[in-house]
């Protein structure tokens, strides 16, 4: 099971070392506060990003309100999805749901980033085996 969010990542915010959390905790009160006329599932901080669970028939306007928030870098839908193989295979296959063409040749491409470097396979690895899935 997949479960969708909007990324949010914030900019030099992250480089401010010891004041960090007080300039990430001002950045998400903002955030929140754009987009307080939105029904908000959930919300949680890792890795420096911010991830907001809500109604994905929202997300395009709500990313229009967190575009106007200082110190935002990037904005982009997700999911979330456990930590294995499959699970991701899975995940991707529900992100191109509906946006291949079987008529006409389309061309893609994976770039795997992982977040956690610990978990394996490596980001290379994952590129072919999530590409050959979809």
């Amino acid at each position: 099971m997949v479960d969708w969010y909007i990324s949010v990542s914030f900019g030099e915010l992250t480089l401010k070392g010891k004041n960090r959390h007080t300039f990430e905790k001002r950045a998400i009160s903002k955030i929140l506060d754009a987009i307080s006329d939105y029904k908000i599932e959930e919300y949680y901080q890792e890795q420096g990003k911010l991830y907001i669970k809500a109604d994905v028939n929202d997300f395009d306007e709500i990313i229009d309100h967190i575009k106007k928030v200082f110190g935002i870098v990037y904005i982009s839908p997700c999911i979330k999805c456990e930590k294995t193989v499959e699970s991701m295979q899975d995940g991707v296959l529900k992100i191109v749901e509906g946006k291949i063409i079987e008529d006409k040749l389309q061309t893609f491409k994976v770039d795997v980033h992982r977040v956690d470097k610990k978990f394996e396979p490596k980001s290379p690895e994952l590129n072919p085996l999530l590409g050959g899935t979809i």
